[in-house]
This record gives structure tokens, sequence and C-alpha cells, in this order.
């Protein structure tokens, strides 16, 4: 029987491989529980299903399900009990400002802040855009619901029209529809986004439409503000050999659905096309956009919390105008500014 101190003079490679061999069971075994019990794992499991034929229904399945879901809440318990609380302090943001991902990112960063803090809070406000200028954020002023916590009811015409086997269910449907953010509108133009290599709109189309084929998938699902924008995509991809169909929440909506959509706002109206961005089977974003890195880095978590394993920061040393791709989602165009600004504010 070895002693401890026989133990002890045995040479470095020894230890090492004792080392190993203890753990790399222990990872093996961590890992592959963690593969088969994501945290983001709902607890029931659906098999693909046909559109249910019920409007009320299909809308009902499909907004139940969250893609980080459950939400593991425990590393934030952790920070927020480490946190000296002080009852005299109250914080208040009155300037969110921009579109839904600035907003997002705003009241994300509010947040935090106030838990650093030990601070308790307001309910955030915000700018409102002009709907006369769309590059005009500070237009008036909006309450905290003008963005949050909305209903909307598009999903389900989506799969019925282009007789898609959508299962509501289903986090991510597979093999389903493209999710394209096509982001040329005025004010995009108006700030010289588009003067860049690979940031127009014949670049992004060019790389949405081989995104989309690339995954066997023929019809595109595109958000854009403009609707000359979203005419001038489907025309390109209509002619396009093979052809694509591009849709819209504006061509899939019924006429009272239009109504209730124009009484919106445009960033409001951007909220419909956030959800089902996010629930697309592949996604193509835009590098200046942190609405289009907020879709990109939620969908990367949910892929993340089920064991798959992707550096989608690869891609900025292996392609040219490609700036994020984990296989779920694609971001094009460069921009090293906001590559390396817009992800580190993100939380999934």
């Amino acid at each position: 029987m070895y002693s401890a101190q026989t133990l002890l003079n045995k040479p470095p490679a020894f230890h090492l491989t004792l080392l190993l061999a203890t753990l790399t069971p222990l990872y093996i075994s961590s890992y592959h529980y963690r593969l088969h019990h994501p945290y983001g794992q709902t607890t029931h499991l659906h098999s693909p299903s046909e559109p249910a034929p019920d409007s009320t229904t299909f809308i009902r399945d499909w907004l139940s399900v969250h893609i980080l879901t459950p939400f593991n809440p425990s590393a934030l318990t952790t920070y927020c009990n480490q946190t000296a609380w002080d009852p005299s302090l109250v914080f208040n943001l009155a300037d969110a400002n921009g579109g839904i991902g600035n907003i997002r990112g705003n009241i994300l960063d509010f947040v935090f802040y106030a838990v650093e803090a030990g601070a308790s809070i307001m309910l955030p406000t915000m700018a409102t855009r002009s709907p006369a200028d769309l590059s005009n954020v500070w237009a008036s002023r909006g309450e905290f619901d003008l963005m949050f916590d909305e209903e909307w009811f598009l999903i389900e015409r989506l799969a019925t029209e282009r007789d898609l086997k959508i299962d509501p269910l289903a986090a991510i449907p597979p093999q389903a529809f493209y999710g394209a953010h096509l982001r040329t509108e005025a004010d995009a133009q108006a700030i010289g986004w588009l003067n860049e290599p690979n940031t127009n709109f014949s670049a992004q189309t060019d790389a949405y439409i081989a995104h989309a084929l690339s995954h066997g998938l023929r019809t595109i699902y595109v958000s854009s503000g403009s609707a000359e924008e979203i005419a001038r995509f489907a025309s390109k991809a209509a002619s396009h050999s093979p052809p694509l169909t591009v849709v819209s929440k504006h061509s899939l909506l019924p006429p009272q659905g239009l109504r209730d959509l124009d009484a919106l706002t445009w960033d409001q109206q951007a909220l419909v096309d956030y959800e089902v961005l996010l629930r697309a089977s592949v996604f193509g974003g835009f590098v200046k956009s942190s609405f289009s890195y907020n879709i990109a880095m939620t969908r990367a978590q949910w892929g993340e919390d089920r064991g798959r394993v992707v550096e989608p920061w690869r891609v900025l040393h292996e392609e040219v105008g490609v700036a994020f791709d984990d296989g779920l989602s694609r971001v094009v165009g460069r921009d090293g500014w906001h590559e390396g600004r817009i992800p580190r504010g993100m939380w999934p």
C-alpha cells in the first residue's frame, strides 16, 4: 500500500495524469447532463405538427413559447444578493431612445446600474420617433407600455398562406422560413450607413438570398420600415434563379389587422417583426443594427443552452463582409465600432 509520502514523491507527470484521469469523466458526465437537460428546455417536448386550424389556438400556442425558457435567474440572483440596497436612492430613466434594439439596451443598462448602486427604479420612459422624419428619434415622449408587452397576431397567417409546417410550440421551427432584417430605410441612408462596403441594398439582399438558399429555404419573411424597399426585395427574389418568395407583415395581415398595425408607431410595428424574426428557422441581420444583434444573440443563447458548441466570431477572419455566424443567425456587413460596442451590452 502506498503511503502518502510515496504518492507525494511521484514525478509531476504522474500527478498530472492522475488529475486528468479524475476530472475527465466528471467533465464528460457534466457535459452530457447539460446537453440533455439544457437551461432553456421547456417542460414538455412537442413533436412537429400541422398548423392549428383555429387561429386563436395557434397564436396562443406561439406566444406561450419563449426561446429562453425557463429563465435561469441564479447568476442574477447571486449578483443582486451581493448588493447593499439603499432605500433612499431612486433612479429614473427618461431618455431611452432609438429603435427597439437601442431602447431595450438602454433599459437593460439602466437596470444594471440600479442593481450595481442598490437603487430602486421608476418605470422607464422613452423618446419617440417623428413619423415625418424617421431619423428624429427625439420628437416626443412615450411611456413604458409603448414598446413592451404588446400583443401581435401575425405568424399564423405566414404558416397558412405559404403552407409552411410551423409548429407554434417549437421555439425555432426547423425548415420553415428565413427571417431577414433589411436595414435600408431613409434614416439609415441619411446617416451614411449604406455608403460603406457590403452594406447597401444590393449587398444585404444578395447575402440574405444566398443564405436562405444555402439552408434550403425559399420563403423569406422580411422586416423593414419601408414598403418600397420590401417591394424591391420581393421583385429581386422572385426573379432570382431559383425564385424565392418574400413576405412581410403588411402582405400577410388581413384588412382589420392592417388597420390595427397602422395605428401603431413605426417602432411599435418593429416589435411585430422582432417576435417573428426571433423564431425564424434561420435569421439574417445587419451589422450596424442593435435590433439585428439582439435577435442573433438571443438565438445563439438558445443554441448554447442546447449544447451547441459554435464560435460565431470566427467568421470575422474567414469571410469578407460577415460579422457573426453561429449557424442559426448571420450578421452581414462589417463595422468595427458596432461589432465591438453592441454585443458587449447585450442580454439575451
